[in-house]
């Protein structure tokens, strides 16, 4: 298995980011998560592509990421990471309404759990899903970058 390990700049920090066989499989701020065989290599052509979306969906030129993805989950945990990437830039959904969406409307304490296991930040959607009160909620990279990012989309007013 080919394995390729980069850093990524933000403006919200560092994020590590893993492709696995010309996917990513990783893009998280947490050393942790990265296996400890692997060393950083910037070299493959997708993590220069990943910067550029990034690059792009910070100066608000880019609404959709266009970026093959290596989900691993359980498969209640794959239905809820896709459906993530189904909800629109600029939108928020509850945790809530987000289990009902995927059949499960019961499950979103157990949504919650899969969501603070996202290993993709930022390209699976986490960030978009909120209390159904409109409160924030967590989020694994904080609660300060949750709210700079639904700000950067236009869902929140600072």
């Amino acid at each position: 298995m080919e394995h390729h390990l980069g850093t990524l700049n933000t403006p919200l920090g560092k994020l590590f980011c893993l492709i696995e066989n010309n996917c990513i499989s990783l893009l998280h701020p947490s050393p942790h998560l990265v296996p400890n065989s692997l060393y950083i290599n910037s070299s493959h052509p997708l993590l220069a592509e990943t910067q550029n979306q990034l690059d792009a969906y910070f100066s608000k030129k880019l609404q959709t990421f266009n970026l093959p993805l290596k989900i691993t989950s359980s498969s209640f945990g794959e239905k809820i990471l896709s459906a993530l990437q189904e909800i629109p830039y600029g939108q928020t959904l509850s945790y809530k309404e987000l289990a009902s969406h995927i059949g499960h409307p019961k499950s979103y304490r157990a949504l919650g759990s899969v969501l603070s296991k996202n290993p993709i930040l930022l390209l699976i959607s986490c960030h978009r899903i909120i209390l159904s009160s409109g409160d924030l909620g967590q989020y694994l990279w904080g609660n300060e970058r949750k709210k700079k990012l639904l700000t950067l989309e236009g869902a929140i007013f600072s």
